[in-house]
């Protein structure tokens, strides 16, 4: 038996989701709506033991997870949850011993592999920093970046002389490694021509599971939420974790739930930004979704309102579970 089993037996109605895969929603006990507006609450089951609540009306959330440590109690937020739907406590309490008597589900035997490969950068690269000032594509690498707000020498940016193996593909583009401990876990090139130089993003070899930009930042204690983005750049500004692509990694969900800092995610309105919101959403994570205009990234709101402003605007944007998920139906555009 588990969690899951004991909350489908005696929580009705539980209606499935038909926009949202594991979300079922029901009528919220934590502060009694009356369904006014229709079901507020809801909860995310994730087969066989991960389960998830949230209201939209009361903004009430909690996770249980028997493989994340984080979540493997029933919390204060949780025993709210159960008490609120009159679920027996001794129900619950032979589902936590259960668990706890169980072996390491296949989900924790996997994120002992989560480490990323170390790796090493080809020997076409060359730093930007001692590179040619006069070369072109020094300067128009620098002039890309300090375009977006970042001094050329804050980061160890590489360049390609696109002579050797597999080379060609690289030539052109603002090279960024990506670290963790100090030792190098993947790189990526962006196009510094768009309109000669494709596709804009070109990758190194091997799996992205584990890859995240910045983690330092996860492993540094902090009252300061945790900002994730799509893509490098965005990252840098607000000193966030980027997770270098359209969608979050279960690694990655494993890498960045070691931390207990808020996480909030930025999703992409130009692109496919629904697909970070469903993976924060799993994770029990926060969303946010700032009005910048016409702006179609962090780096152009800074440029045009300043880095105090999108801060706040971030911040003030943040919603949770069906909150999220509704907002989500109306912010991307295509």
């Amino acid at each position: 038996m588990s969690l899951i089993d004991v909350i489908r037996r005696h929580v009705h109605p539980l209606v499935e989701s038909k926009s949202k895969a594991n979300w079922h929603n029901t009528r919220c006990m934590v502060c009694n709506d009356h369904i006014n507006k229709g079901l507020r609450g809801g909860f995310y089951f994730e087969e066989p033991e991960i389960v998830g609540y949230s209201c939209f009306n009361c903004s009430h959330s909690a996770r249980y997870d028997p493989d994340d440590s984080r979540y493997s109690k029933i919390s204060k937020n949780m025993r709210i949850v159960l008490d609120a739907y009159h679920i027996p406590k001794e129900e619950v309490s032979t589902v936590i011993r259960d668990n706890l008597s169980h072996t390491p589900t296949e989900k924790t035997a996997k994120a002992l592999k989560y480490e990323p490969e170390v790796i090493n950068l080809p020997e076409h690269f060359y730093e930007l920093k001692t590179a040619d000032t006069s070369d072109k594509w020094t300067i128009i690498a620098n002039n890309y970046l300090e375009k977006r707000l970042i001094p050329p020498d804050k980061y160890p940016f590489y360049l390609s002389t696109g002579k050797g193996f597999q080379a060609e593909k690289w030539l052109g583009r603002i090279i960024i490694p990506i670290y963790k401990d100090k030792q190098l876990i993947f790189y990526h090139g962006r196009s510094l021509i768009d309109k000669l130089i494709k596709p804009k993003y070109t990758n190194s070899s091997g799996e992205r599971g584990g890859i995240l930009y910045n983690y330092d930042t996860i492993f540094t204690y902090s009252e300061k939420p945790i900002f994730i983005t799509e893509g490098w750049f965005d990252a840098f500004l607000i000193d966030g974790v980027a997770v270098i692509g359209k969608f979050v990694t279960d690694e990655q969900v494993h890498w960045l739930n070691r931390s207990n800092r808020q996480k909030i995610v930025i999703p992409d309105r130009w692109g496919d930004g629904i697909k970070m919101v469903d993976n924060a959403l799993h994770s029990g994570w926060d969303v946010t979704f700032p009005d910048f205009g016409s702006c179609k990234d962090i780096t152009d709101a800074m440029l045009k309102y300043g880095k105090l402003f999108v801060m706040t605007a971030l911040m003030n944007s943040v919603k949770s579970g069906i909150a999220a998920e509704i907002k989500a139906k109306l912010y991307f555009k295509e």
